[in-house]
């Protein structure tokens, strides 16, 4: 979590600067979402999709392979992935973790 908070501290200095930034999060992690979400509220876009692994992760959580509508969650994350590289690619700026 060390480098999620160092990107939140950037960004806090950065929006000093620049009230208008809409920030986009493209994370997998349900707990940054919610800190986001809280820190910089409706600035922050972020799909709110199931987050979906695939493999041994599924295993690994108990994670159901499929969705709700019987849709298997490897197609839900590939559209989602897809959104998130189409969004991030509209980007002017990008701020990058460990993580990332």
């Amino acid at each position: 979590q060390r480098g999620v908070a160092t990107a939140f501290s950037c960004l806090d200095r950065l929006l000093k600067d620049d009230k208008d930034w809409v920030l986009f999060l493209a994370t997998d992690s349900p707990e940054v979402r919610v800190a986001a979400r809280k820190r910089w509220g409706n600035r922050v876009l972020a799909q709110d999709a199931p987050i979906a692994h695939t493999g041994e992760q599924h295993a690994l959580r108990g994670v159901p392979a499929v969705d709700q509508e019987g849709k298997t969650r490897g197609a839900l994350a590939v559209r989602g992935a897809m959104l998130d590289w189409w969004l991030l690619g509209e980007a002017e700026h990008f701020l990058v973790s460990d993580k990332s």
